[in-house]
């Protein structure tokens, strides 16, 4: 396992909360559970341990919808971040790997 840490923007602003998975393509004979990695964002920076190797990553922000029902959110960030995930992200060992994401708007 090694440490890797970055930032996040959205719309060239930090990501102020959110949830960012690394999944590795061959996680090899090591056990992952549930077949991810998964940290907070916050402000947007995180730092997360995973398996060296390539992952591709997604991200997630939820917003809620009526604060009287916490179970009513909706995603802020295309898919093409986190179910459709187009990122990806190759993490070597004991490398302190720093990386950025740059996420836009869907509309963009």
């Amino acid at each position: 396992m090694t440490i890797v840490t970055g930032t996040v923007t959205f719309d060239q602003q930090p990501l102020e909360y959110g949830q960012i998975s690394f999944i590795p393509n061959d996680p090899g004979d090591h056990h992952v559970p549930d077949g991810e990695f998964i940290a907070a964002i916050e402000s947007g920076r995180f730092e997360i341990e995973v398996l060296p190797g390539t992952h591709r990553v997604e991200i997630v922000k939820n917003e809620d919808l009526d604060p009287d029902d916490p179970g009513n959110t909706r995603q802020v960030i295309s898919e093409r971040y986190n179910a459709n995930s187009e990122l990806t992200a190759t993490v070597e060992m004991n490398s302190g790997t720093d990386l950025a994401f740059a996420l836009v708007s869907a509309n963009e």
